[in-house]
């Protein structure tokens, strides 16, 4: 790619990953910025949200299981397996929430920022509605299909992530530098006079 080309590949970049140029340079000095710190946060929240969501409903869907499983003259054996069901459910989904809550305190506590720089080998859809891409042995998820549509499969990128949650906070295509050294002339010296 020509320089102008890679400067519009960045713009892609920040558009789908959401960041500027302020947030790349405080990334590339090993910072999250406090934007960076505010989606981390909101995340987090979400996360949060979710576990008190869970709460509310489990209680009301074990409670509609039995009263439904009553009204139809099923077995209690019926019914407390659809109220395990639920649990058992609400229990995954909580403790998934939880590690995840886990993780973003843990960026937001230590506050530094990884890079990587690699290619990138694959890019596929995965369980649970999620997306992931790999770099440089690296498997990035998320939920917002729409973060990694910036990406193309065997292009070379450097990305900036927290180091708990593997949240892609920016990236961009590296800078080519000229990678043959230059060769010094080799001069052939006069042999010494005795």
């Amino acid at each position: 790619m020509n320089e102008l080309g890679n400067r519009e590949h960045n713009k892609k970049l920040m558009q789908a990953l959401e960041f500027d140029t302020d947030d790349l340079r405080t990334n590339h000095d090993g910072y999250l910025s406090k934007k960076q710190r505010k989606t981390l946060s909101d995340l987090r929240r979400s996360w949060r949200t979710g576990i008190v969501l869970i709460a509310l409903t489990v209680p009301i869907s074990m409670a509609i299981a039995i009263l439904h499983g009553i009204t139809i003259h099923d077995t209690v054996s019926s019914r407390l397996g659809i109220c395990a069901l639920i649990l058992l459910i609400a229990v995954g989904f909580s403790f998934q929430s939880y590690r995840k809550i886990q993780q973003f305190d843990q960026d937001l506590l230590n506050g530094s920022v990884l890079s990587v720089i690699g290619i990138m080998s694959s890019h596929h859809f995965v369980d649970r509605g999620e997306t992931a891409i790999q770099v440089s042995g690296l498997i990035f998820r998320t939920h917002k299909r729409s973060r990694f549509y910036g990406f193309n499969m065997g292009e070379r990128y450097k990305i900036f992530y927290t180091p708990y949650s593997k949240y892609i906070l920016s990236a961009k295509l590296p800078d080519e530098r000229d990678p043959i050294p230059e060769i010094p002339k080799i001069l052939k010296a006069n042999p010494p006079i005795s």
